[in-house]
Parts: structure tokens; sequence; C-alpha cells
């Protein structure tokens, strides 16, 4: 039976004290083993990225046995499933993880999360570490995990500089794993040329344009061509990116402006509420209304 686990179910079987929902900082202690599952696989409901500093591992990540080594990074996106098979006594590894939701809050850029394509969907990444590369990374996981040990978390902008910092992190591994990535053919060239120019339409078309061939005509490409160009390239097809960033506008007029359900609706080009509502519980598996009532 599959079922998705949040952070805190994670966290918990463990035995690892946290609270915060939507993301997780790894304490400095030797890895919790993970206890054997008996009720099916488990599947990430979140994206995780973690480093071995000391000891190995051996993990079966989408059912391919994974040895853990050190001084190197690994990316798992929603949908990893994880199958822990033994550590050493000594394995230490920092893990952050994160929700979509609380990378993407307060951020009107709904599509950031594209940026980090060593996030692959149901898919893992290994990233070599350079000697020279580590230390930096390790410096800034370890001014992270300090922030958050000592920050007010009465501040109205605890939460805010905790995002910025999961962010700067985040682009540091992206240097890292550009520096890693195998050169592109020519192929891989057009398609990531074709990719950015999608993307750059998206961000303003996507409201008004939902379907496939918009996109694929202003490129003047066949949208066999496009899907093929963005699947090679981002791991995802052009409808998913096209249903995320209207899901992501959706979030923002629901949590940042006080229009009705309809108009954020007629506003997206929704034929009618009842289309709207149905689409946004697909994705979100809550109603607009319900999501409303969670972000305040």
């Amino acid at each position: 039976m599959k079922r998705t686990e949040n952070i805190l179910q994670v966290a918990s079987k463990m035995n690892i004290e946290w609270y915060e929902s939507e993301y997780f900082i790894m304490p400095d202690i030797p890895l919790p083993p993970y206890p054997n599952n008996s009720e099916g696989d488990i599947f990430l409901g979140f994206y995780v990225l973690f480093i071995c500093v000391a000891g190995e591992a051996e993990l079966i990540i989408n059912n391919t046995p994974t040895k853990i080594e050190q001084s190197c990074l690994y990316a798992l996106s929603p949908g990893s499933k994880i199958e822990p098979k033994s550590q050493s006594e000594d394995c230490r590894l920092r893990i952050l993880s994160f929700t979509k939701d609380f990378l993407l809050k307060n951020n009107f850029t709904s599509n950031a999360l594209t940026d980090f394509d060593f996030f692959t969907k149901n898919q893992f990444n290994k990233i070599t570490v350079d000697p020279d590369e580590a230390p930096s990374l390790l410096q800034l996981y370890d001014f992270l995990k300090t922030k958050e040990q000592n920050n007010n978390r009465q501040s109205a902008f605890y939460v805010e500089i905790i995002r910025s910092l999961f962010f700067t992190f985040l682009y540091e591994v992206k240097i890292i794993y550009s520096n890693h990535a195998i050169p592109k053919t020519p192929r891989n060239n057009r398609d990531k040329e074709l990719n950015i120019k999608f993307k750059e339409i998206l961000t303003t078309q996507a409201k008004m344009q939902h379907g496939i061939k918009f996109y694929a005509d202003s490129l003047f490409i066949t949208p066999k061509h496009l899907i093929s160009a963005i699947k090679n390239t981002s791991g995802k097809t052009p409808k998913e990116m096209i249903d995320e960033r209207i899901i992501g506008e959706a979030k923002q007029y629901l949590v940042h402006t006080h229009y009705t359900i309809g108009h954020i609706a007629d506003l997206l080009q929704f034929p009618d509420l009842a289309t709207f509502s149905k689409f946004f519980k697909r994705h979100t598996l809550l109603s607009p209304s319900a999501y409303r009532k969670k972000h305040p």
C-alpha cells in the first residue's frame, strides 16, 4: 500500500524531537535507526537534501540500492520512496527538508522551484561535492541550524529568515550541481533553451493560457516537440508546469487578497467556479475555501 509521510511523521519515527511541520533541519546527532516499516512503502511528501559527513549507510531509494557516501549530496523530491537498510554507528547526515508551500509562501515567483533542477520528479540525484566545495556548504548549513535554534519564534520575521536561508542553501547546491553537470549535447542545449523560453512565456501567460498548443505555437514548434524538450530538461511535462503555475497564482490570490473565489476563478480564466474548485482540489487535496482558512 502506498503511503505518503510528512515531515513530522518521519521525524517522530526517527525519535527526533521536532515541531515544525513545513521544514526540518537535522540536529547534530548520530543518525537514529529508522524502524522497519510493516505498513507498506513510504513515499516522501516533501523535498529532502542530505550530505553524509561521517560513517556510511545503505538505502533503497526508488527501488535502487544506494550506498550513502561521504562528500556526496543527495536530492530527493516528493514522491520518492525510501527504504533504510543499514548504517554504521557513527553515521552522521546533514539533512534539510521542506515542503513546497513553505519555500514558496510569500514568493510571487511561484515557479521558483524549477530553478533547482537537481530536484527531479519521483527521482533522486547524487551530487559529488569536492573538498574545496564542502566547507562553505557545511558552514552555511551550521549557520542555518544555529539561526533556527536561537531565533525568537515570536518575531514576525523569524520564519522569513529561515526561508531565505533555505533559498541561499539551495542556490549554493545549484552552483555545485552545475559545476559537475555532464556537458550538454547540441540537442540538450536546444531543449534547455526551449525550457527557458517556455518558462518565460509561462510567467506572463499562465493566467490566460492553460493549453500546451499556445506555448508550442509561441515557440514555433509542435506540441509533441515541446513535451519532449520540457520532459528532457525538467523531468516534468509542460502541462504539469502550467498547472503548477496556475495553482501557485491561485494560492497567492487566496492568501494575499480578499477576492471572492469566484472572482479568482475569473482572473485565472476558468469557465466557472465549479471547474476552478475541482482543479484546485485535484492538485492540493483542499478546496479553495479550505486552503484560505488554513492560511489566514
